[in-house]
């Protein structure tokens, strides 16, 4: 539940941060300064130097994840999620919802499994960070080509992909994935409808 939260929290705490920071104090027509409020202290808001940092980690860190699918590396997946019971995934073609990082591994696991000659590349890489630069948006498309081991032929998939990534111990890790395929995919993966067959006069 709490990485749950973390994701639902995400959008929510960039709109109201740059909210707060637009607010002005107002101050009466007497001139006197209003009386001050108890108030909670906001987070601190990194500035431009260091979400340019973190942009350049997370970059690194999806190219990484590329070639993670690319070796078929099941134990590299363990370093790039984090392992709590309530992270989630959400696969294109089933659109299960995975909850815990056993089932987000089995599902991996049975990806590669399938797989031969896999060439996985991310295009339109897009990173948002949070103001306290402790978690990130992370948007791509996916383009993946390999070998169907079960036919032999060859595949490819271009799912568009959102994640979210969070600070684990000083660790970046995905606590949630969201892949889903396009229309035409879609209508092109489902099988044709049989023909009825025509009754004989």
């Amino acid at each position: 539940m709490k990485k749950l939260l973390v994701v639902l929290a995400v959008v929510p705490a960039i709109i109201l941060t740059f909210a707060c920071q637009q607010k002005q104090t107002q101050i009466p027509a007497t001139g006197k300064q209003p009386e001050a409020t108890a108030v909670s202290a906001a987070p601190a808001v990194i500035d431009s130097a260091t979400v340019a940092k973190i942009k350049e980690e997370l970059t690194a860190a999806q190219m990484k994840y590329a070639q993670i699918w690319n070796a078929k590396d099941i134990n590299a997946v363990g370093d790039v999620w984090s392992h709590d019971a309530d992270v989630v995934l959400i696969p294109p073609a089933t659109r299960d919802r995975l909850v815990g990082f056993d089932a987000v591994k089995k599902w991996y696991q049975g990806n590669f499994d399938s797989m031969d000659k896999v060439d996985f590349k991310i295009h339109e890489l897009m990173i948002k960070v949070t103001p306290d630069g402790n978690s990130a948006v992370i948007t791509y498309y996916v383009e993946n080509d390999f070998t169907d081991k079960a036919t032999g032929k060859a595949v490819k998939m271009t799912p568009r992909v959102c994640v979210v990534k969070t600070k684990e111990g000083g660790q970046w890790k995905q606590i949630y994935g969201d892949a889903s395929f396009s229309v035409a995919e879609l209508t092109k993966a489902k099988p044709a409808p049989a023909k009825k067959a025509t009754p004989k006069k």
